[in-house]
C-alpha cells in the first residue's frame, strides 16, 4: 500500500509547478509593481532565477532593475557579471547604478574593480555608496574610510544606506572603527529613520560578534 505521504508530495509538486507558472507569467505583466513581486517570489521558488534576473535587469522601470540587481548580488550569479557591469556603467538610474555596484561586491567580482574605481569621480554621492562598500569587500581596504564617511552625509537616506551596507563589512579587524563610527553618529543623527538604521546594525554586529565568540568557545548560542 502506497504511503500517504506520496501523494502530499504529488500535491504540493503540482501546486507548486501551477504557481511557478503563474509567477513566470507575471514577470511580463503591465503593471511594474506586479513585475516587480513576482521577481522577488520567484527568487523563493525557482533553482532556474538567472533569466528572469537578466531579464529584469533590463525592464523599462527603475524598480524592477533594482530589485533584479540586488537578487543577482543576493543569490550570487555570477554568469551575469557582464550584465551588472553594462548596467553600472550605462544605466540611467543612479539607484541601479548604485545597486549594480554593490551586486558586484557581493558576488565578489574582482575583476571588476577596476571598472569601479574608473567611475568614483564622475558618480554622484548615492552611487558612490555602492561603489565604496564594492571595493571594500573586493578587499581594496583604502576605500573603508571613504564609505564610512556616508554616515556623514547631508543626505539621510545616504546614512541609512551606509549603516545597512556597513553591516556587511564587518569583520575582526573593522568592527571596532566601525561600532565607534555608527555609536558617534547615532549622537549626532535627528531623523527617525537614520537612527533606526544605526540602532539596527549596531545590535546585529553586536549579536553576530557574541555568536561568534560562543561558536569558538564552544558555548550554545541563545536564540534571539
Amino acid at each position: 500500500m502506497e504511503p500517504p505521504e506520496l501523494a502530499k508530495i504529488r500535491k504540493a509538486r503540482a501546486a507548486g509547478t501551477k504557481a511557478l507558472d503563474v509567477l513566470e507569467a507575471m514577470v511580463s505583466n503591465r503593471n511594474y509593481d506586479v513585475r516587480l513581486n513576482a521577481l522577488e517570489a520567484l527568487a523563493g521558488c525557482t533553482l532556474d532565477l538567472e533569466p528572469h534576473v537578466r531579464r529584469g535587469m533590463r525592464d523599462r522601470h527603475e524598480l524592477v532593475r533594482v530589485t533584479a540587481l540586488e537578487l543577482a548580488g543576493e543569490f550570487e550569479l555570477t554568469k551575469l557579471e557582464p550584465e551588472l557591469v553594462k548596467r553600472f556603467k550605462t544605466d540611467r538610474s543612479r539607484l541601479a547604478r548604485s545597486a549594480a555596484a554593490v551586486a558586484l561586491g557581493e558576488m565578489g567580482c574582482v575583476g571588476a574593480r577596476r571598472v569601479l574605481e574608473a567611475k568614483i569621480s564622475d558618480s554622484d554621492d548615492w552611487v558612490r555608496v555602492g561603489i565604496y562598500y564594492a571595493l571594500v569587500r573586493l578587499g581594496v581596504r583604502k576605500y573603508l574610510t571613504s564609505f564610512m564617511k556616508g554616515l556623514r552625509h547631508d543626505n539621510y537616506l545616504v546614512r541609512c544606506a551606509t549603516a545597512n551596507l556597513a553591516l556587511l563589512v564587518v569583520d575582526n579587524k573593522t568592527r571596532a572603527p566601525i561600532v565607534r563610527l555608527l555609536k558617534d553618529a547615532l549622537k549626532r543623527e535627528t531623523t527617525v529613520a537614520a537612527r533606526s538604521s544605526f540602532e539596527t546594525v549596531l545590535k546585529e554586529i553586536s549579536k553576530n560578534a557574541a555568536r561568534t565568540r560562543a561558536e569558538k568557545t564552544g558555548q550554545q548560542v541563545l536564540p534571539d
